[in-house]
């Protein structure tokens, strides 16, 4: 089974990208999931032999063939019929036929556990091909419609993704939302003004004795819970305890 670790490896040892720029493109794509291509792309912009370089790595390391030029540029419009519009939209594949008419998926660079899922998600099992998924994604918006997603859009302007905890680039903030005035911080210059409506607070009683003797049972401070009640009457009878004792001597 392909052992996804070496692709990172491969590209800093290969000198596409430096091992800082890999590190932050495999946790762009464990957070973002996609091609592999497309988060180092996002993270180091290659030329176009680094672009193919890039993908014959990830071909040897998930053990793949390479799609023709010719399926992405001139793709077969009777094959696209075979595969569910929600499985293209969501994976950015693209079906294909070989040079012996068999029906052959075009795929990006997945992760082996997502070539596991689109096999559940088909049926059956298929012959893969990799293209770079930008290629991919640019292809079946020209030729068949689908809507290239907002991440594709970004690439192809050269934004770099937003911030994150994993991803480590820069941001690309979003301009600030207007608060309704409702929902708006009072200013500083309000706080005492709305400190003198408040009501103040009602006069205290001072308790007289030690338990409160003599006072009525509705003016009695009222303690919070029973364990404050107890604790409160054992203080009052260890005081009288000793005074008690001072007496006696």
């Amino acid at each position: 089974m392909p052992h996804i670790d070496e692709f990172w490896d491969e590209i800093a040892d290969e000198g596409l990208v430096d091992f800082d720029q890999a590190g932050r493109a495999r946790a762009r794509f464990v957070q973002i999931g996609g091609g592999l291509d497309t988060a180092v792309l996002e993270n180091a912009p290659l030329d176009p032999a680094g672009r193919d370089t890039l993908l014959e790595i990830a071909a040897r390391v998930l053990q793949k063939k390479l799609a023709r030029p010719m399926d992405i540029s001139q793709p077969d419009r009777d094959a696209i019929q075979h595969i569910p519009r929600s499985v293209i939209d969501r994976y950015g594949v693209m079906p294909a036929r070989d040079d012996k008419g068999r029906l052959i998926l075009i795929c990006p660079p997945l992760a082996p556990h997502v070539f596991n899922e689109l096999k559940v998600r088909l049926g059956r099992s298929f012959d893969a091909r990799l293209a770079l998924e930008m290629d991919l994604r640019l292809a079946l918006a020209r030729h068949f419609d689908v809507p290239l997603p907002a991440r594709f859009e970004a690439l192809r302007a050269g934004r770099r993704p937003g911030r994150s905890a994993l991803s480590g680039v820069p941001a690309h903030r979003p301009p600030p939302v207007d608060v309704p005035r409702s929902h708006a911080i009072a200013p500083a210059a309000d706080e005492g003004a709305r400190m003198q409506r408040q009501p103040p607070h009602p006069a205290r009683v001072p308790l007289q004795g030690a338990r409160g003797e003599g006072l009525a049972s509705s003016e009695r401070p009222q303690p919070h819970n029973r364990v404050f009640a107890r604790r409160h009457d054992h203080i009052a009878i260890d005081c009288h305890a000793r005074h008690a004792r001072r007496v006696s001597h």
